[in-house]
C-alpha cells in the first residue's frame, strides 16, 4: 500500500527536520568561539539542508548602551542560487561521507575501544561545526545589507520607550519576548523604523535570544524568495527549539569566556603574589643575615666581653633571627618555583640513606631547641634510588623539620627506609600531635594551618609540605599520609628505584 503524496511530503519533512536538527545541534555543541557561534546559527538559518529561510538578519544587544547594534546579514540572492548551494552542500556531504568510509576500511574502528569511538565521535563535531562556518563565510556576511545594518543602533525596552518616536512599540516589548513572534510590515506600521522596514520582507519572523536571563541578540528572518506568507506554528515550533539551542550555545560560550578570563586573571595575581613574595624575601635574607652574623660575633666576644645577662638578650635575638630566616628562606623556595614554573633538577643514581646524613646537620638547631633525636631506621640494604639529590635533601629536611616541630620535648621522630619490588618508600614518623582526617587534603596547600588561630602554639607559614609536594612532583615521586590526632604522623615518600636503564 503506497503513501499519498502529501503523506510522503510529512514524511520527507520530518526527515528533513531531524537532518539538520542534528547537524545543527551538533555543530552548536562543539563550537566555543562566539564568533563561531553567530556563524553557525546564521548559516543554519539560510542554509537549504537547514531551516531554509531566504534571509536573516542579526542585531547584537549591547547590555551597556542598551541599543540594538546591527551586525550581519546573510541571505539569496535568487532562488537559482539555494539550488546551486544545495547541490553543492550535497557533493560535499557525498565526499566527506565516501573519505569516512575510505578511512574506516583502511583503518577500522574497534567498536568496542570507547577512546576510539570518542575520537571519532569528537572529529565528526568538529568538522560539522567547521563546514557551517565555511558555508557563513562563502554566503559572504560582507555585503551592502550588513553594511546598512551597521549603520542602525536602536534602543530596547524602558529606554526606548522613553525616547519615543517610530520603533518603540515594538522594542520596547523585546526585553520581555521569549519566543519567535510572526509579524507583518503592514501589521506593524510605523512600530518599525524606515530603515528596517526597507530590509524585511511583507511578512516575517523575530527570533530573540537570551542568555543567562538577559536579552542577547535579536534575529530578523523571512522567506522572500519563496511565496512569502506569515509563519504558520510548524514553522514557528522548528524557530522556537533552534532559538532555544542557540540561546544555549551563546550562554556556553559566556560561561567560557568568563571562566578563561578569571583563570588567567587568577594566575596573574598567583604570578604577582609570587614576584612580591620574592622581592620581599630577598630584601629581608640581607640584613637578616648581618644581623645574625653580627649578634654572633657578640656572642663569641670577638668585639668585648658581655654580661650574662646580655648573653641571655643575644641569644634571644640569635634564635629569633634564625626563625626568621628560616621563614625567609621558605618563602625564597615557594617563590622561585612559582615565578619559574617548574623546578631544575638534575635525575640520576641518589644513595638515600647519605643524602640522610648531609641533611640532618642543618636541622640540628630545630632539634637541640625541641630536644627531639632523629632516628634513621634500616632493616636491610637500602637500594639507590632514582631523583635528584639536592631536591631529597629539601624534602628530607621539610619533612624532619615538620615533624620534629609537632614532636613533643625529648621525644622521637624515625625515618624507615623500606624497598617494596621496584619502589623505595622513605617514612618521616613521629609521635606528635597529629592531624584530624578532614585536614589531611589540605596540608600541601601553601600556608595552610590546621591551627590557623592567633595564639596557636607551633610557628611556621604552612610552606614545607608545600614545597615537598612541588619537589615530589618535579622528580617523579609521590607521597603517602597517615596520621591520628594525639598519636602521631607518618609522612611516607616513595621513589623508583634505579635501574642501569634510566640513563
Amino acid at each position: 500500500m503506497s503513501l499519498s503524496l502529501s503523506a510522503e511530503q510529512q514524511l520527507q519533512r520530518l526527515q528533513n527536520q531531524i537532518g539538520w536538527v542534528t547537524r545543527i545541534s551538533t555543530a552548536l555543541s562543539s563550537t566555543y568561539n562566539f564568533e563561531d557561534v553567530i556563524s553557525v546559527i546564521l548559516a543554519g538559518l539560510v542554509s537549504p539542508t537547514g531551516l531554509g529561510y531566504s534571509q536573516v538578519l542579526y542585531f547584537e544587544y549591547g547590555r551597556d548602551t542598551q541599543l540594538l547594534h546591527g551586525k550581519y546579514a546573510l541571505f539569496h540572492e535568487s532562488v537559482e542560487s539555494i539550488d546551486e548551494l544545495a547541490r553543492e552542500l550535497d557533493e560535499e556531504t557525498r565526499f566527506m561521507e565516501q573519505r569516512a568510509e575510505e578511512g574506516e576500511s583502511r583503518h577500522p574502528l574497534e567498536k568496542t575501544d570507547k577512546a576510539s569511538l570518542e575520537a571519532e565521535a569528537a572529529l565528526h563535531s568538529l568538522t560539522s561545526s567547521a563546514q557551517w562556518v565555511t558555508l557563513f563565510q562563502r554566503l559572504n556576511p560582507d555585503n551592502e545589507v550588513t553594511r546598512k545594518l551597521e549603520e542602525m543602533a536602536f534602543p530596547v525596552g524602558a529606554r526606548a520607550k522613553r525616547r519615543g518616536g517610530p520603533g518603540a512599540t515594538l522594542f520596547e516589548l523585546l526585553r520581555y519576548w521569549r519566543t519567535p513572534k510572526a509579524l507583518s510590515l503592514q501589521d506593524l506600521g510605523q512600530a518599525l523604523p524606515a530603515g528596517l522596514a526597507e530590509l524585511l520582507a511583507e511578512y516575517f519572523v523575530l527570533v530573540p535570544l537570551h542568555s543567562q536571563n538577559r536579552l542577547r541578540a535579536v534575529l530578523f528572518v523571512d522567506k522572500r524568495l519563496e511565496d512569502n506568507h506569515p509563519a504558520g506554528k510548524e514553522e514557528l515550533r522548528e524557530l522556537e527549539w533552534f532559538a532555544r539551542q542557540a540561546s544555549i550555545a551563546i550562554e556556553n560560550v559566556e560561561v567560557s569566556s568568563d571562566l578563561s578570563r578569571a583563570y588567567q586573571e587568577l594566575k596573574q595575581l598567583d604570578q604577582m603574589k609570587s614576584n612580591f613574595l620574592s622581592t620581599i624575601s630577598h630584601e629581608l635574607r640581607t640584613p637578616l643575615t648581618a644581623i645574625g652574623g653580627f649578634v654572633d660575633l657578640i656572642l663569641e666576644e670577638r668585639v668585648g666581653g658581655i654580661n650574662e645577662n646580655q648573653r641571655s638578650l643575644l641569644g634571644r635575638v640569635s634564635k629569633n633571627t634564625g626563625h626568621l630566616s628560616r621563614l625567609v628562606n621558605d618563602l625564597i623556595e615557594v617563590a622561585e618555583i612559582a615565578a619559574e614554573g617548574a623546578v631544575e633538577v638534575e635525575m640520576t643514581a641518589v644513595e638515600p640513606l647519605a643524602v640522610l646524613m648531609d641533611t640532618l646537620p642543618k636541622l640540628e638547631q630545630r632539634r637541640r631547641t625541641q630536644d627531639v633525636h632523629v632516628v634513621p631506621v634500616v632493616e636491610e640494604e637500602i637500594p639507590r634510588i632514582y631523583t635528584d639529590e639536592r631536591s631529597l635533601g629539601r624534602i628530607y629536611y621539610h619533612l624532619i623539620d615538620n615533624a620534629m616541630k609537632f614532636s613533643a620535648e625529648g621525644g622521637t621522630v624515625e625515618v624507615r627506609f623500606e624497598p617494596k619490588g621496584d619502589t623505595l618508600a622513605v617514612s618521616v614518623c613521629d609521635h606528635g600531635v597529629g592531624i584530624p582526617q578532614e585536614n589531611l587534603e589540605h596540608i600541601f596547600t601553601e600556608f595552610y594551618q590546621v591551627d590557623n588561630t592567633l595564639t596557636r602554639k607551633h610557628e611556621g607559614l604552612g610552606l614545607g609540605l608545600a614545597v615537598t609536594k612541588m619537589l615530589l612532583a618535579a622528580t617523579h615521586g609521590r607521597i603517602e599520609v597517615e596520621s591520628e590526632p594525639g598519636t602521631g604522623s607518618t609522612f611516607t615518600i616513595i621513589y623508583p628505584v634505579y635501574t642501569s636503564r634510566e640513563e
